[in-house]
């Protein structure tokens, strides 16, 4: 169930047809207001977001809360975003933070884009933003160790969106895109000079 509310929350929009979605309802909304307030008393409440397989009974009710964004190494920027979830007809915040980060060319980091990419382990800075710099020139390498790999041949020529940085068990970097049919390739990464390359994919459907 949690790991549904937290890939609706970082839903990108070549996926979002994998999704059906409706605006909360008035009584939905009002019943996460109180219980937000109970929480938090001042500031602006999320909106709920209603949402579902396609082809699903339940809907799963969520929002989010996103912390002041804060600029790291120029010209990355990082920012913390909070999880709601209902469960049971009970509203509760989730233990566990998505930590996003994206490129901003300006002194002050701004609003996010609509699909930040999440940090899922802790890589150095220059890391990440040599990462989200050169993830094209990456994907592209990739996509030529897929077509000998049989779980990742059907999507090699999918188009991909880089959704999360990861770190390999093997401890080197490891980059997560999602493709427009639902499916995800992780793609290792191994510096080779002044380039990164990559390494290894991993692909499921």
């Amino acid at each position: 169930m949690r790991r549904a509310i937290w890939a609706a929350l970082m839903l990108p929009a070549a996926a979002m047809a994998q999704e059906q979605l409706r605006e909360a309802t008035p009584a939905e909304q009002k019943a996460f207001e109180a219980f937000y307030r109970a929480h938090y008393p001042s500031g602006p409440v999320p909106q709920v977001q209603a949402h579902r397989k396609r082809g699903g009974v339940a809907w799963r009710l969520s929002a989010s809360m996103d912390a002041p964004p804060q600029r790291a190494v120029l010209p990355l920027c990082r920012m913390t975003r909070t999880l709601f979830e209902r469960e049971d007809k009970t509203w509760q915040e989730l233990e566990r933070k998505l930590l996003l980060t994206w490129i901003h060319h300006t002194p002050q980091c701004g609003a996010p884009p609509p699909a930040p990419v999440e940090l899922r382990t802790e890589l150095p800075e220059l890391d990440i933003l040599r990462l989200l710099q050169q993830q094209a020139e990456i994907l592209k390498s990739a996509r030529l160790l897929m077509a000998g790999n049989t779980s990742c041949a059907p999507m090699r020529s999918r188009n991909f969106h880089l959704s999360a940085l990861e770190q390999a068990p093997d401890r080197l970097p490891l980059l997560v895109f999602d493709n427009d049919i639902g499916g995800t390739a992780r793609i290792s990464v191994r510096k080779t000079r002044a380039d990164l390359t990559a390494w290894n994919v991993y692909c499921r459907q």
